[in-house]
């Protein structure tokens, strides 16, 4: 008997017990957004996954691929290797609006439920977006394939640094727009007995997912500190912050890579914050990508979408108050932790969403020293700017 890949459906049985919403406790983070309003779809991305998902044949009138999974929404259990992940994939609409008559749909893929993410969710709840007459809908999706997700138009904007300025430097044509966060705000939970990076020597550190930007920062890390990965420490992709500090709990890592609030919650287990990222590596962290048929196709659009971003980063610290009873609400944490967690991912936000030269040049330089690569990458290949000089002066910003 022939063995079928799974579809839609037989996930949806299989998770039925694992979708059921649950209490929110304090040291833990939602999978979706409570912003929800609608039936939640599952989508494969046409060129990867319409064989594994036969029954999704719908157009939708943009390419993609939908079956409705009601107010139940499917978890994807992640396999040892790619291909397992190449054979289905659900994604996780954080709303399901309807668009408005005379604006636009617009879906932006981020890769997680956290601060890091805050600035276009405040751009959507606050109306920067429909402002600008766009209607926006976020989708989770894993990192991994987030520049396949814009490629296929299954995605408009995708927010993730890693992969995009690796698939730029590889020739995809795909560019970064503008930066949502101008500073890294990763930082590594260690046990108490751990001094310096040295001490991890042997050790097992938990990370979301090879290739992603977080990949890019651990591996610079350990090798300014002189321990090379894969020989002297060992990277073990864990999924979210939850995950990982859970992975710290069970002893299947010995430390992690995680972002505020997870160190606000290791802290009250016992573990230490041994370092932030933003004060060792110079990175930009999470930017926004399109591809360069978008920019040559719809760059009104895109102009708008920039906007949009740009006005909710002047929000989030202009009126911290009402950004931190957004993030509260989203992350579903109470004000106290949300606000304490807020205050330590601040300094990460972008002002004004600008790519300067250098923050490009050391994107790609370290992108390079990861992948063992010599060879000269000209800012226009990685970067388009017009856009967001455009968006910018016409918000009077520059």
């Amino acid at each position: 008997m022939t063995n079928k890949p799974p579809v839609a459906s037989d996930l949806r049985s299989s998770f039925k017990e694992s979708n059921q919403s649950q209490p929110m406790e304090a040291n833990s983070n939602p999978p979706l957004s409570p912003f929800f309003k609608g039936g939640i779809g599952s989508f494969c991305f046409k060129p990867l996954f319409r064989k594994a998902c036969p029954e999704l044949n719908r157009r939708d009138g943009k390419g993609r691929f939908f079956t409705e999974a009601g107010k139940k929404y499917l978890t994807n259990s992640w396999a040892s290797s790619l291909s397992a992940v190449l054979v289905t994939l659900a994604l996780f609409p954080l709303t399901m609006t309807s668009a408005v008559h005379g604006q636009e749909r617009i879906r932006i893929g981020i890769s997680a439920v956290s601060l890091g993410f805050l600035p276009t969710v405040v751009a959507e709840k606050k109306g920067f977006y429909n402002k600008y007459n766009l209607t926006p809908e976020h989708v989770l999706v894993p990192c991994a394939i987030a520049t396949n997700a814009i490629l296929s138009e299954d995605l408009d904007y995708n927010v993730c640094t890693g992969p995009g300025i690796a698939g730029a430097i590889k020739g995809l044509p795909i560019k970064l727009v503008m930066t949502t966060q101008a500073k890294l705000g990763y930082l590594l939970l260690v046990k108490p007995n751990v001094q310096r990076l040295t001490d991890l020597r042997g050790k097992t550190i938990g990370i979301s997912t090879f290739g992603s930007q977080l990949y890019l920062t651990s591996t610079t890390l350990f090798r300014q500190a002189g321990l090379e990965p894969g020989k002297d420490i060992n990277l073990l992709p864990g999924g979210d912050n939850n995950a990982r500090l859970a992975a710290m709990e069970t002893g299947k890592v010995d430390a992690a890579f995680v972002s505020s609030p997870s160190d606000i919650f290791g802290v009250k287990r016992g573990y230490k914050v041994l370092l932030w990222s933003r004060d060792h590596v110079p990175l930009i962290q999470n930017t926004i990508v399109v591809t360069d048929k978008k920019l040559k196709q719809s760059p009104d659009q895109v102009k708008r979408t920039l906007k949009g971003s740009i006005e909710a980063l002047k929000f989030i610290r202009e009126h911290q108050e009402e950004s931190i009873a957004i993030a509260a609400k989203w992350l579903k944490l109470d004000l106290a932790t949300t606000r304490a967690a807020f205050e330590n991912y601040l300094p990460c936000y972008s002002t004004d969403g600008s790519l300067p030269d250098q923050a490009l040049k050391d994107l790609i330089q370290y992108e390079l020293d990861r992948s063992s690569l010599k060879k000269e990458i000209p800012l226009s290949q990685v970067a388009s700017r017009d856009l967001l000089q455009q968006a910018q002066k016409e918000l009077t910003i520059k």
